[in-house]
């Protein structure tokens, strides 16, 4: 994980290109692992019990589903970002 910020700061100050050696040296080094299709799949199936699976969706309270606070030109709804819907999760 140390290794991913790292690469993630260099992108952020030099480039591309840098970018693409330092994770070849690191593939080389045997220090990122590629993961097979069925790790791939355990962590896509834990995303989406994690934050999608069982979220509903009800109208923003702070805008009463419309997406904007009044009618005047006022900004998104900062509540839903602008989207008139608000996600839950029911009470199992």
């Amino acid at each position: 994980m140390d290794y991913f910020i790292l690469v993630l700061c260099i992108v952020g100050i030099t480039g591309r290109i840098v970018i693409l050696i330092i994770i070849g040296i690191l593939l080389i080094g045997g220090i990122v692992k590629m993961m097979s299709f069925q790790e791939r799949k355990e962590h896509r199936t834990e995303y989406y019990f994690k934050y999608v699976f069982g979220w509903k969706q009800r109208p923003c309270i702070a805008c009463n589903g419309s997406g904007i606070y009044d009618n005047t030109g006022s900004p998104p709804c900062g509540a839903c970002e602008g989207t008139g819907k608000e996600r839950y999760k029911p009470n199992e």
